[in-house]
């Protein structure tokens, strides 16, 4: 069985696309990551303002 030249491009170009759509993915888990340990250190941060200042409001509104 021969593979034909286009066959080989035609494969080639499509692990190149899966690849890049795998590192896109990967990117949007990774930042979705960042976002939720950014969003929980507001809220202990918030939490600490509130026991320290006791006013039940934090500083940094997330919510």
């Amino acid at each position: 069985m021969q593979i034909r030249q286009s066959d080989l491009l035609l494969a080639q170009q499509r692990a190149h696309a899966q690849q890049a759509h795998l590192e896109v993915d990967d990117l949007g888990i990774k930042d979705r990551v960042r976002r939720d340990i950014q969003h929980t250190l507001l809220q202990q941060a918030d939490l600490l303002d509130v026991r320290r200042n006791g006013d039940g409001e934090g500083q940094h509104g997330v919510g």
